[in-house]
């Protein structure tokens, strides 16, 4: 399953959207690529997808992400299991956004 990360992704598809100014419209994809691993791409951001890796953050188009990883998406920093357990708890869909005391990311109720 590819899961739409954005301000307004797909309203058809799974999606994960992020309530920040930060956030395009349509951000990046994640999809399960099998052992336990993710691709994620970006879909021509404006703020970018980065990866933190051993050098710091990379911007990346596409790359292959552990769920212990940590992701930077315009300006939510978030491990990739976070974000995937947001999106677990609410099947087909998540809302997700930063809580302004504690810079924590965290799922808006419905």
């Amino acid at each position: 399953m590819i899961f739409v990360i954005g301000r307004e992704p797909d309203p058809n598809g799974p999606r994960i959207i992020l309530q920040d100014r930060s956030i395009s419209r349509t951000h990046a994809t994640i999809a399960a690529v099998g052992n336990g691993d993710y691709m994620l791409h970006d879909t021509g951001s404006r703020n970018g997808t980065y990866v933190r890796g051993p050098g710091g953050w990379r911007r990346i188009e596409k790359a292959e992400v552990r769920p212990e990883d940590e992701i930077r998406l315009g300006s939510f920093v978030v491990p990739v299991s976070a974000l995937l357990a947001l999106c677990i708890a609410t099947p087909g869909r998540a809302r997700l956004e930063r809580n302004p005391e504690t810079g924590e990311i965290v799922r808006r109720p419905e």
